[in-house]
């Protein structure tokens, strides 16, 4: 139901915006040289059509090549663990609420 931030959902989110770069929708990132490199890709194009047919089986084990990026500057991949944080919060607010613990002192630890 939308809810997720996870490895899965971050490289499903991290495909989606090297196809942006691709179509010049979002800016060069580095982050497509470092896929390319990681999958033994010719291109970018050729990374993208090959996750399409299931060529390069891009999965959670890749998404800390997107914190990598991150960390090294890429705009589009700090954009990326922005994104995921965000909602990871937004789901703990969410759960917070549903147990009316808005009042309640406890601690918070990210697991998984």
């Amino acid at each position: 139901m939308g809810e997720g931030a996870g490895g899965t959902e971050l490289i499903y989110r991290t495909m989606q915006y090297l196809g942006y770069s691709w179509t010049k929708r979002l800016p060069p990132t580095d982050l497509s040289d470092a896929y390319i490199k990681h999958y033994n890709a010719k291109s970018l194009e050729d990374l993208i059509e090959g996750y399409t047919i299931g060529k390069y089986h891009i999965a959670a084990e890749a998404a800390p090549i997107v914190f990598r990026m991150a960390d090294q500057g890429d705009k589009v991949a700090q954009s990326l663990v922005q994104w995921a944080g965000t909602e990871l919060g937004e789901m703990a607010n969410a759960v917070i609420r549903q147990l009316d613990f808005q009042d309640v002192e406890f601690e918070v630890a990210l697991i998984g």
